[in-house]
């Protein structure tokens, strides 16, 4: 019984580290200058769309 209730605690605390390590990427801007350059890696660069993304250089030219 103990076994299994450390399985499950553990099962918990991966999850949440895993659910913060995933969130922690969003950063919600206004407008293309509020994005950091070092969020992307090149070629792409960061474009605000509500939240900073990284795109390709052509997906920006659409």
């Amino acid at each position: 019984m103990t076994k299994i209730l450390n399985v499950f605690y553990a099962a918990i605390i991966f999850l949440s580290i895993f659910l913060y390590v995933t969130n922690c990427s969003i950063i919600t801007c206004e407008s293309d200058e509020d994005c950091p350059t070092s969020f992307c890696i090149p070629p792409q660069i960061p474009k605000c769309r509500t939240i900073c993304e990284c795109i390709t250089k052509t997906q920006h030219l659409r």
